[in-house]
């Protein structure tokens, strides 16, 4: 007890020492404010990372479908219009189309005779009539024939020329300043002679002049 007694203030100084000291070491180990309860302050977390089977794929781009081009046509004009000859142009077209793709019509050119909203058909001729010019009869699909037993495919080349020793009225009708009575005329006079030996013979026939035969020189042929 004498020792006690004795050393009491030290006992209890050293007492003291060790309960600041624990207390420091609680306070430096434990976040502040936080509770010390044994357990992770941040509980893990399961991180399920995607496959690419949970990936949806993009929709694929439908690819476009190119369109067929038209099926195309040949046809030949003929008669007052700017640039007479062949023209190709697509199927279902009308006659005015292949009207605007020879030049257009001439001033001299009776639009009123003509159809223009015809359509045409592939080897078909199209003659676009002048004033004074019959109505147009359209020339195509296979072959005529009239009284004089002549036409037919062959009286088409396959340039689109007439041939005045095959062609019938209708045929020969088809070129520019040629009406039914010229065309007869053409018909009696090949008759008589028994047929053309060339195209300048055509002077000779009643009521063809010299510029009717030049503007059909190009579009007519004997072979």
């Amino acid at each position: 007890m004498e020792f006690f007694k004795k050393y009491a203030y030290v006992i209890l100084a050293v007492v003291c020492v060790l309960a600041l000291g624990g207390l420091f070491f609680v306070t430096n180990n434990s976040p502040a404010g936080v509770m010390d309860t044994g357990q992770p302050l941040i509980q893990p977390r399961e991180v399920l990372a995607e496959t690419p089977e949970d990936v949806p794929s993009p929709e694929p781009t439908p690819e476009a479908t190119p369109e067929p081009a038209p099926a195309m046509i040949v046809v030949h004009v003929i008669g007052a219009v700017y640039s007479p000859g062949i023209i190709e142009l697509p199927q279902g077209s009308r006659i005015h189309h292949a009207l605007y793709l020879a030049g257009g019509h001439t001033n001299d050119a009776d639009l009123s005779l003509i159809n223009l909203a015809a359509e045409v058909h592939d080897a078909m001729q199209i003659r676009i009539p002048a004033y004074g010019d019959e109505p147009f009869v359209i020339a195509d699909e296979g072959p005529t024939t009239d009284a004089t037993g002549l036409g037919g495919a062959a009286a088409i080349t396959a340039e689109g020329r007439v041939n005045i020793n095959l062609a019938n009225l209708t045929e020969l009708q088809t070129l520019p300043g040629i009406g039914p009575a010229i065309a007869q005329n053409i018909i009696d006079y090949r008759e008589a002679v028994g047929g053309f030996g060339s195209v300048d013979e055509l002077i000779n026939v009643n009521r063809i002049g010299s510029t009717t035969l030049e503007n059909i020189r190009e579009l007519v042929t004997i072979d």
